[in-house]
């Protein structure tokens, strides 16, 4: 017979890889956008081709622009992130798109 020590331990081990699993599916699901370390200014994406994988990872360059061929289909959430940044960083993100939806640019600022 398991003592009540070991059990509770396997329900803690369950517990967490069910929110580790929960957790990584949000952050795949989010559209991911890196800029250059210590970049402020204005942030410009061009789709120039799309993808229904909302998880696309995005690189901007040093000018703040990019012409990505994996934009995602429609808009979706998005994280903002920055090397060195320890958290995602807060902007508004514009999403321009045609009339039926499709995303076509991308736009914020970096402060």
């Amino acid at each position: 017979m398991k003592s009540p020590a070991t059990h509770l331990r396997k329900h803690h081990f369950v517990t967490a890889l069910a929110v580790s699993g929960i957790v990584l599916l949000g952050c795949a699901s989010k559209v991911q956008i890196q800029v250059p370390a210590n970049f402020h200014g204005h942030v410009h994406i061009v789709c120039t081709g799309m993808t229904k994988d909302a998880s696309a990872k995005i690189l901007v360059d040093d000018s703040g622009a990019a012409q990505v061929n994996d934009c995602p289909l429609r808009q979706t959430d998005a994280v903002v992130t920055q090397p060195g940044a320890a958290t995602p960083l807060n902007t508004a993100i514009m999403w321009t798109t045609t009339g039926d939806g499709l995303v076509r640019e991308i736009n914020f600022d970096i402060r």
